[in-house]
């Protein structure tokens, strides 16, 4: 099987093609940055230089692949959905061989008010800038018929090196106060990347008798827990070297709103995420989200403690849940089941040098 793979370098796509490239008869990675992809060991892989809006990179990197991982992710917002289209295009050709994609989502884009999660859950109505551009995304598939399958696969918290709740989470378990909506007894549902990286291989490889329609959505998660506990999980984790002497922080509960920790910064947020704000304001917001980005890339957590820490926007809101994120469809189609519990995603992560994954990247 030829596989073609977007965000091979980025979060996700690095820890599945370390695990997995080895199974493929021929590797294709789309990638911005030739350099940062020459730092990976993935074998004999060919890289495509160009991004998601790229139209003819597109074209060049599923040029004979049977097969597209899409888990790459513009967090400038400026590339995403055009790069789908752009995908769906591709694969529309009469050349084209591509038979399936699997897009990397998330299970931020169904509604967290009740019990229970499924891919039968209505979905979001949260309106932040990430939600809003994973359900776009979504809609996009489902409504363009494309002659491929596609797999949505939704996964919950990923934790893992490299990636951006595992960095906000160390750094808040490494300092002196740490400010947690419900004082971190919401329920945390939370996946290592590694048990990730082996759903995206399932998706790849299971038999296309086994799916009910052209496109299907699958949860992927690894355990629940609370927010403290999966917290303070991560003490003593740091991306450079391990803190000789792990923190134990005080736990303060946080100002009771959704979205900040203070009633004018819960407001100023929910008015920014309500539908008439973002049916007006939505291109300027995607812009201040540009360049705050270009001012702050890649930000690296250092061994020395924080005075305190706090979490807003999405972070916060998705503390303040007390919903279980069901992978029954995932077990029972994909035959996903997750290896990795906090105890054994903190050792992994404690055990392994630090990486160069590509921080633009998913």
């Amino acid at each position: 099987m030829k596989l073609a793979i977007i965000g091979g370098t980025g979060f996700l796509g690095s820890y599945f093609l370390e695990n997995y490239a080895a199974q493929f008869a021929q590797v294709k990675c789309l990638n911005r940055n030739r350099d940062v992809f020459e730092k990976f060991s993935f074998g004999p892989t060919e890289t495509i230089e160009g991004k998601l809006n790229d139209e003819a990179a597109i074209s060049k990197l599923l040029q004979g692949m049977d097969v597209l991982v899409h888990a790459g992710f513009d967090h400038n917002y400026a590339e995403n959905v055009q790069g789908m289209e752009n995908i769906i295009q591709a694969i529309r050709q009469k050349n084209s061989t591509v038979k399936r994609v699997v897009y990397l989502s998330s299970y931020v884009v169904y509604d967290r008010g009740h019990k229970e999660i499924t891919e039968e859950s209505p979905q979001s109505n949260y309106g932040d800038i990430y939600t809003e551009e994973k359900l776009s995304i979504e809609k996009l598939i489902r409504e363009s018929a494309s002659p491929a399958e596609f797999i949505i696969l939704q996964p919950t918290i990923v934790l893992g090196r490299g990636g951006n709740w595992s960095k906000v989470l160390v750094e808040a378990a490494n300092s002196e106060v740490v400010k947690l909506s419900k004082r971190g007894e919401g329920i945390c549902n939370y996946v290592y990347a590694k048990d990730v990286a082996d759903a995206i291989y399932r998706a790849v490889v299971v038999m296309s008798q086994k799916f009910p329609c052209a496109v299907n959505s699958f949860l992927i998660t690894g355990g629940t827990d609370t927010w403290k506990n999966v917290m303070l999980s991560q003490a003593g984790i740091a991306l450079k070297s391990g803190l000789s002497q792990p923190k134990s922080p005080k736990i303060e509960d946080t100002y009771d709103g959704k979205y900040g920790n203070s009633w004018l910064e819960n407001l100023i947020i929910s008015t920014m995420y309500s539908s008439a704000v973002r049916l007006i304001a939505g291109p300027t917001l995607k812009f201040i989200k540009q360049k705050i980005n270009e001012r702050r890339p890649g930000r690296q957590i250092s061994d020395q403690s924080m005075k305190e820490y706090s979490f807003r926007g999405l972070s916060m809101a998705l503390q303040r849940a007390e919903c279980v994120v069901n992978d029954n469809k995932a077990k029972t189609i994909l035959g996903y089941e997750a290896t990795y519990g906090l105890a054994e995603l903190a050792a992994d992560m404690r055990g392994n040098p630090a990486d160069n994954r590509d921080k633009a990247s998913h």
